[in-house]
């Protein structure tokens, strides 16, 4: 299991245990009291405040587990901790000595991350306020204390960024952790790329699951989102194709184009690519659009567009571009 358990309602015990673990990259799961799923299933290392004593006599410790009695100060029930025959640790004296036990909490976690491939590193903690860690500012050897346990993912979920650096499995996968993990992640933001990012000591259990799952066998987490991704880009991609469409047309009909609603262009294409079968495709990155094959297909459409109305009255495109007819700009003091 990744991380501990503590118990306390003590803000000051509580502020000094996860600035350790951070350190260590263990995760803590702070309560306030013991539930009965607690009781009967305590993590290796259970951490119980001076303000809670009574929890231990409830807590069944699995084999080769531990509990520490941990306290801030010296308060004074220090003597009744100590008769419970079970570890006393004072903060911030002794915090050493409970960082060395976080920081075997985390092997396991960190084992298993490292053989998924995922990249670590050392950055401050501080970067949690500002919900990002630029890349520079992540190192290989601890440079202050400050400094916490970091692990980069970018290998199986990313941001939008440049059109084609991520794929659209890592692009799922990102927005899928995020909804399913939220406040969880402090992500690494590049200038050409946001890639899934996280301090280790963040990572509840689950997310650590999902993120060697998604390592070892190259999936998706949602098949649906990907497929709305799909659909997404390639709407936004229109905007580009419309460029690469309109150079290919003869004058003619660039001139119909011209004179047609922007919105009504969108659905003459869709009429050609539904009926022709002829349209855009997902390559996993990018949307590719036969732009060769589209041209004189919709040539044909917009020509029909211009004759559908019957003689003698105006069509659409004639009405529009009368309708928005626009006078030529006067200079200043004529």
């Amino acid at each position: 299991m990744n991380g501990a358990l503590l118990i306390t309602g003590d803000l000051g015990v509580i502020g000094h245990i996860r600035e350790l673990a951070a350190r260590a990259g263990a995760h803590v799961n702070v309560q306030t009291a013991m539930s009965p799923e607690m009781a009967g299933q305590a993590p290796p290392l259970t951490l119980i405040g001076i303000d809670r004593l009574a929890v231990t006599d409830e807590l069944a410790v699995p084999p080769g587990g531990e509990v520490i009695i941990v306290s801030a100060g010296a308060p004074d029930n220090i003597l009744t901790a100590a008769a419970r025959k079970v570890d006393v640790l004072n903060l911030p004296r002794d915090q050493g000595d409970l960082l060395l036990r976080f920081e075997d909490t985390a092997a396991v976690v960190l084992d298993r991350l490292h053989h998924a491939g995922y990249r670590f590193g050392l950055t401050d903690s501080r970067h949690r306020r500002s919900g990002y860690v630029p890349p520079t500012a992540v190192t290989d050897w601890r440079q202050s204390l400050g400094q916490a346990v970091y692990v980069n993912c970018g290998q199986v979920a990313c941001g939008d960024g440049v059109a084609g650096f991520a794929s659209a499995v890592q692009r799922s996968n990102f927005r899928v952790l995020h909804r399913r993990f939220p406040d969880v992640w402090t992500d690494t933001v590049a200038t050409d790329v946001t890639e899934l990012g996280a301090f280790v000591a963040d990572l509840p259990p689950e997310a650590v699951d999902a993120l060697c799952s998604l390592a070892e066998f190259d999936a998706v987490l949602d098949i649906d989102d990907r497929q709305a991704l799909h659909r997404e880009d390639i709407v936004d991609s229109w905007g580009l194709a419309a460029i690469d469409l309109y150079s290919q047309l003869r004058p003619r009909y660039r001139q119909v184009w011209d004179r047609t609603e922007p919105r009504r262009v969108t659905e003459l294409l869709w009429e050609v690519v539904t009926a022709a079968g002829v349209g855009p495709v997902h390559d996993g990155r990018r949307v590719r659009w036969p732009i060769t094959e589209l041209a004189p297909l919709f040539a044909a459409r917009l020509m029909a567009e211009q004759r559908r109305s019957r003689p003698g009255t105006r069509n659409r495109i004639a009405a529009h571009a009368t309708r928005y007819r626009y006078a030529r700009a006067r200079r200043p003091g004529r």
